[in-house]
């Protein structure tokens, strides 16, 4: 019998597909931050180092669920929960941040729609992975059924 994470496959198919995407995105995104490191002297800042700390823990994430998802492994689950609340966390960083900040930037209210639009979209895959999980049957004292055990 095969290894199932999840009751249907279109479950997995929507998981496997969107980690990949995160992953090409974060990937990218990590990859472009260390070559603006290696291009610039030492003007880097602490939110510059931190922001590609962050972006290579999601990266990574992201490749390890996609592998465990793909493998069939019950601790998916687990690493697809954390990966998707480092989501839902960046997108509401993306939405704090500029508002509590005395920045003159103006941001408009398309760019907060399509992040409140990122952090919907994640939110239902967390409620859908953890609904659609297949659980396993565990049979305790299945050899006393049957049996009078007074």
């Amino acid at each position: 019998m095969k290894k199932r994470v999840f009751k249907h496959k279109i479950v997995k198919a929507v998981v496997i597909i969107f980690n990949f995407l995160m992953l090409l995105v974060f990937g990218f995104g990590t990859f472009d931050m260390y070559n603006l490191f290696e291009s610039e002297d030492s003007t880097t800042s602490f939110e510059e180092y931190f922001a590609l700390t962050l972006g290579l823990l999601i990266c990574s994430l992201s490749c390890i669920s996609l592998i465990m998802v793909i493998a069939g492994s019950s601790k998916s689950i687990r690493i697809l929960n954390i990966l998707y609340v480092f989501f839902v966390m960046i997108f509401l960083s993306l939405i704090v941040i500029p508002a509590l900040g005395n920045n003159e930037n103006d941001t408009s209210l398309s760019e907060y729609l399509i992040v409140t639009g990122l952090i919907c979209t994640v939110l239902f895959l967390i409620i859908l992975i953890n609904k659609f999980k297949h659980k396993q049957i565990q049979y305790e004292n299945i050899e006393n059924i049957g049996k009078h055990t007074d």
